[in-house]
């Protein structure tokens, strides 16, 4: 990253650690629940999930560099992980991306490599302790299924592997307090095969493999 580049001219021991504060989607409001709910409140939809999940891939991605990110805002507000009403809360597809996520701490960021480095096309992140691996892929092309064929550098075999995901067929789709599960994880298919690890991924989709080596 070139702001830790830069840092590291004058910081070479890497004393300075390297924030990223309030990032987020932003969406245009739409009048009605603005005048419902308040300024700068907005719905969460498919779509924020999957940006969501992109930046914490880069994060991760970066785990050497960063000391702290943080989302814009946790309730209520722009890209949050919870809308509140009253007596009601729900948990948006945002929040769902951040508990996909969740399985990578604690455990040591590692390299991946991706032939195809268009930011539109697979995004990857990998973390390790001992051997457990943990995976986190995101495919978001709104169109596009992706077969993802993960190997393995090194003499590790996979013994095992499971997937949650997170999709919809409606980009646009969210989590109501009328519909409040509209879009949340599921089980995923996923195979392990020598030091490969597969997944077939839908359109617009977060998909968190956890593997076992040996």
């Amino acid at each position: 990253m070139e702001q830790r580049a830069l840092l590291d001219k004058f910081d070479p021991g890497k004393n300075i650690g390297l924030m990223v504060d309030e990032w987020g989607v932003w969406d245009q409001m739409v009048p009605e629940e603005q005048q419902k709910y308040g300024r700068l409140w907005q719905q969460i939809t498919m779509r924020c999930a999957v940006a969501a999940a992109l930046g914490l891939n880069v994060f991760h991605r970066h785990a050497d560099k960063l000391y702290m990110c943080n989302i814009a805002q946790i309730v209520n507000v722009l890209h949050s992980v919870l809308l509140t009403e009253e007596d009601k809360c729900i948990r948006t597809p945002t929040y769902y991306a951040f508990e996909l996520l969740k399985p990578h701490r604690g455990k040591t960021s590692v390299k991946v490599e991706n032939d195809d480095k268009s930011a539109l096309k697979l995004s990857v992140s990998a973390s390790r302790h001992e051997n457990d691996l943990v995976l986190t892929l995101v495919n978001s092309q709104p169109d596009t299924t992706m077969n993802v064929n993960c190997s393995i550098a090194g003499k590790a075999l996979v013994s095992t592997a499971t997937a949650r995901a997170l999709y919809h067929a409606d980009l646009n789709a969210c989590n109501t307090f009328d519909r409040p599960n509209e879009v949340i994880p599921r089980n995923h298919a996923a195979s392990a095969s020598g030091s490969a690890v597969r997944t077939e991924m839908p359109p617009l989709s977060v998909v968190t493999i956890t593997a076992r080596l040996g």
